[in-house]
């Protein structure tokens, strides 16, 4: 129902502005609606050929993904392998103390 709302809201003037012209009613909704449904055909016939094309693409740029990947995780000064790093001692606290990762007895269990 919002939808249908906002595109009312933003289509009525371009309706009133072709019924200014000396179009009806009717062939003003119809010439607004074609319109709106070409281009939004148009556009996800050109977000698919995007999307196509970078699932084909994909498999020749694995290595280097992975190698950025490991370039992130591998350095100590990154946000990222803080964060690893920080993960690797919390988990070897649980496990110092008895408390395995997922299991009910840990906290909020």
């Amino acid at each position: 129902i919002a939808l249908s709302c906002i595109l009312a809201f933003v289509l009525t003037p371009l309706v009133r502005g072709l019924e200014s012209t000396g179009i009806g009613r009717l062939a003003s909704v119809l010439v607004v609606v074609v319109s709106l449904t070409m281009a939004t055909l148009l556009l996800g016939i050109q977000l698919f050929s995007q999307l196509n094309s970078l699932v084909t693409e994909l498999p020749q740029h694995k290595q280097e993904i992975e190698a950025k990947l490991a370039s992130f995780r591998l350095s100590p000064d990154s946000s990222i392998g803080q964060m690893a790093e920080l993960s690797k001692q919390l988990l070897g606290d649980f496990d110092e103390t008895g408390i395995r990762a997922g299991s009910r007895s840990g906290i909020g269990g």
